[in-house]
């Protein structure tokens, strides 16, 4: 049977480079965790700002549209105003 070479309080070489790679591999699972967590927590934070941004243009266009719709209300009405100002009086023929 061989024996693993020990140190004076009793852990060996090989126990202790375990222990070291399991710390390390959990080390370095956290540290990809955490990354990609930021990562995600950034990205949304942009994609809110951009639905914000959507959302107030949408409005804005919708504003735009209910103003464009009053001018050519008054449009039509002018015109209307201007050409029968334009046209001659209706005479009224007497029987």
């Amino acid at each position: 049977m061989i024996t693993e070479p020990r140190e004076e309080n009793g852990i060996s070489i090989i126990f202790l480079k375990k222990i070291l790679l399991i710390a390390g591999i959990v080390f370095l699972l956290s540290f990809i965790k955490i990354y990609i967590s930021s990562q995600i927590y950034y990205t949304s934070k942009v994609v809110n700002d951009l639905q914000q941004d959507a959302a107030v243009l949408r409005a804005e266009k919708m504003m735009l549209e209910h103003n464009i719709e009053t001018l050519r209300f008054k449009t039509e009405v002018l015109d209307v105003a201007i050409k029968s100002s334009l046209e001659p009086p209706l005479e009224v023929k007497a029987n």
